[in-house]
């Protein structure tokens, strides 16, 4: 649930259909990440700390002619950051992504022009602008039990909110 509530937000995205190549998601509940998130632009690797579930979040990983492994961007987040901090990779990817050169053109591209540590700043200040216009409170919903009538009316409820991030208006 959590990965079609995670394509339904980013399909709002106005841009997400004219990104500067793929950007490929992955969600791994395995304690062997077997979903490979250290080869893909997003990972998250699901455990639990605490009684609380969480996820470790790996970065701008690839294969091809060049295969890189991603890097660990965050630790621990909480499962209601998942979604803002998807925005905010696939927002980062958007204006950062290279369009000229196709070989050139991944996520993990960008963090290897600009480094790991400018990477995860330029991360956290796109992740830093989305919460900052977060008025609403994100942190209500139950994740667990979101399903796709509840994400309609979340996009309802806080309809000028997203049309705000998306530029577009959720009717």
């Amino acid at each position: 649930r959590l990965a079609a509530a995670v394509s339904i937000l980013l399909e709002g995205y106005p841009q997400i259909y004219s990104l500067p190549r793929k950007f490929k998601i992955s969600f791994s509940s395995c304690k062997n990440a077997c979903a490979q998130p250290w080869i893909n632009d997003l990972g998250f690797i699901t455990k639990t700390v605490d009684g609380e579930t969480v996820f470790d979040i790996i970065g701008a990983g690839s294969l091809g002619a060049r295969p890189a492994a991603g890097i660990l961007l965050k630790k621990d987040v909480p499962l209601s950051d998942v979604l803002l901090i998807s925005l905010a990779a696939v927002r980062l990817f958007n204006e950062n992504g290279d369009r000229g050169k196709r070989s050139k053109a991944r996520l993990r591209h960008v963090r290897e022009r600009v480094g790991d540590d400018i990477f995860i700043e330029m991360l956290n200040e796109f992740d830093s602008f989305v919460y900052y216009f977060n008025n609403v409170d994100l942190y209500e919903l139950n994740w667990m039990v979101f399903d796709f009538f509840d994400l309609v009316h979340l996009l309802r409820k806080y309809q000028v909110f997203l049309s705000f991030l998306f530029g577009v208006w959720f009717g």
